[in-house]
């Protein structure tokens, strides 16, 4: 049965394209050009998240540095980094953190530096490039984050807020990538990986400020990769993740651990510039980024995610005037 409906398919097309008729066959080369496109996209996702064994990335490099090396997936990025044969500088803001991740891997496998990033002084970078100048480094992972406590109207933010979420997310990455993508580009090799978010997608209220600020990663990272001659430069915007930033414990199909998701997101070098992670991520991103994007279906897109955050935030609230009066 199957069979012969491909067999009628395939009839049909070869009509359509021996027919003489030019919209017909206009229309039915763009259709199989979509089709074919659809096929291949979907059997890349498969191929480089459950088969390939990922590239071997001490061809950058013998170390690779990571921002935001004590939790969650810049932890994950270190020790799996480490695992595939790099030393791996680690960088955060708390020494003592630090030095509990450096003896996890390995003292001779690591290098440490505390540095707290919400920070707008420059001397900082001054320090980062001084400490590794002597390093062979080959991989940046601009991971270091910081995202609202919850949900929240642009007006609700303080000054401080404003400057904590923007020195951490842009301008670290900013001075980080200009600190090693010169270098990269003088050595003829280099990756640099900066963890942008889902919450990129698009224009998203209530999380306007830490969006605007993960769109600008991206933006930056796809610029450089246009200027770059010897650097790789890739994007990953993971959906939530278990962690400290995102308030979630368990695991699920679409919500993995830092290991597993990091696990994936290491094969994705040299596949993909701009990923989602994961397979779970990337099956739910390309569909969520496809709604996103259509002109009848993005309107709903924003009424869901406002649902939903308005939802968190009254929450919010409602747990802290209960904590109020329970004092």
């Amino acid at each position: 049965m199957t069979n012969c409906c491909l067999c009628d398919i395939f009839d049909t097309v070869v009509k359509i394209l021996t027919s003489g008729d030019v919209i017909k066959t206009i229309g039915c080369l763009v259709l199989l050009k979509l089709v074919l496109s659809a096929v291949v996209s979907v059997a890349k996702i498969f191929y480089v998240f459950l088969i390939s064994p990922g590239k071997n990335l001490k061809t950058y490099g013998e170390w690779a540095v990571v921002t935001g090396a004590t939790d969650g997936i810049g932890l994950e990025y270190a020790r799996q980094l480490a695992k595939r044969g790099m030393k791996v500088f680690l960088i955060s803001r708390t020494q003592s953190k630090l030095d509990v991740v450096a003896e996890e891997i390995g003292s001779d496998k690591t290098k440490t530096l505390a540095i707290d990033f919400s920070s707008s002084e420059s001397d900082i970078y001054s320090k980062i490039e001084k400490a590794t100048e002597d390093l062979n480094v080959g991989v940046l992972v601009n991971n270091v984050g910081f995202s609202y406590d919850h949900p929240d109207f642009y007006s609700t933010l303080t000054d401080a807020e404003i400057d904590k979420l923007i020195n951490i997310n842009c301008y670290s990455m900013s001075k980080m990538s200009r600190i090693f993508f010169k270098r990269f580009e003088d050595q003829k090799r280099g990756l640099i990986i900066s963890v942008s978010s889902f919450s990129a997608l698009k224009p998203m209220g209530l999380l306007s400020l830490y969006g605007a600020c993960k769109s600008f990663v991206w933006f930056l990272s796809e610029s450089l990769r246009q200027e770059a001659k010897y650097t790789e430069m890739q994007i990953i915007r993971p959906y939530f993740v278990v962690s400290k930033l995102s308030k979630i414990r368990k695991p699920s199909l679409l919500i993995p651990t830092p290991k597993a998701y990091v696990a994936q997101a290491l094969r994705t070098v040299g596949h993909y510039h701009v990923t989602f992670g994961c397979l779970a991520h990337e099956i739910f991103g390309s569909v969520v980024s496809a709604i996103a994007s259509a002109p009848i279906l993005s309107s709903y897109y924003d009424s869901v995610n406002r649902k939903m955050l308005m939802s968190t935030r009254a929450r919010y609230y409602k747990k802290m005037a209960n904590l109020s009066k329970s004092k």
